[in-house]
């Protein structure tokens, strides 16, 4: 998850066409790889798109459509690569997990009780675990700005796309309550993106 960040991240600085394409389509594949060792890295997906959705809001140009569309291609290509030559079928594959994520969450809730399936008593809970976990400094500076960039959209002033993104992606991925306790290890996948809007203050 961490690289496929990074990969995209470099993808937003390359101002030359050819290699934003090739990198656009190598972060497709790449994202792609990440999700098929855990579909947490779904989220990271989510966050690339709110990101570019964000820029193509504020540019609508054909460069930034195009790479979009590559990562896209890219990202599909590779499950159809898996599923031509291996029979890889990934929508089969979620089934079974959700269904063993359903298995586990009755397994908790017959042994902490029925406050453990409160979708409430996680949304606030994982998140103080996850802050705590990433540190108090760490945590300081992202607040910070969080509260710059809602600040700036409410003044119309230029926004940190990626620090929107993160907020955007946190919320996802807390909101449902599909994460019931361990985030500090479990999100693990999603520090980079906090540690991007910290880094933004320095």
């Amino acid at each position: 998850g961490a690289w496929t960040i990074f990969f995209f991240f470099k993808l937003q600085q390359q101002n030359d066409k050819k290699c934003k394409y090739l990198l656009s389509i190598f972060v497709g594949l790449w994202l792609a790889l990440s999700i098929f060792f855990t579909f947490d890295q779904v989220f990271i997906g989510f966050f690339m798109m709110v990101t570019i959705l964000l820029y193509l809001k504020e540019n609508k140009s054909l460069t930034n459509i195009y790479s979009g569309i590559l990562i896209f291609i890219g990202f599909i290509c590779f499950y159809l690569f898996l599923y031509i030559l291996l029979g890889f079928n990934v929508f089969e594959i979620y089934k079974k997990a959700y269904g063993f994520y359903k298995i586990d969450v009755a397994e908790m809730i017959s042994i902490y009780g029925k406050k453990t399936s409160s979708s409430w008593y996680w949304f606030f809970g994982n998140p103080i675990a996850f802050f705590l976990m990433i540190g108090i400094p760490i945590t300081i500076l992202y607040f910070r700005e969080i509260k710059y960039n809602i600040l700036a959209m409410i003044n119309n002033k230029k926004t940190d796309k990626f620090v929107v993104a993160s907020i955007i992606t946190l919320i996802a991925v807390n909101y449902p309550g599909l994460y019931k306790g361990e985030v500090e290890r479990i999100w693990m996948f999603i520090n980079p993106l906090v540690v991007i809007g910290a880094a933004s203050y320095i």
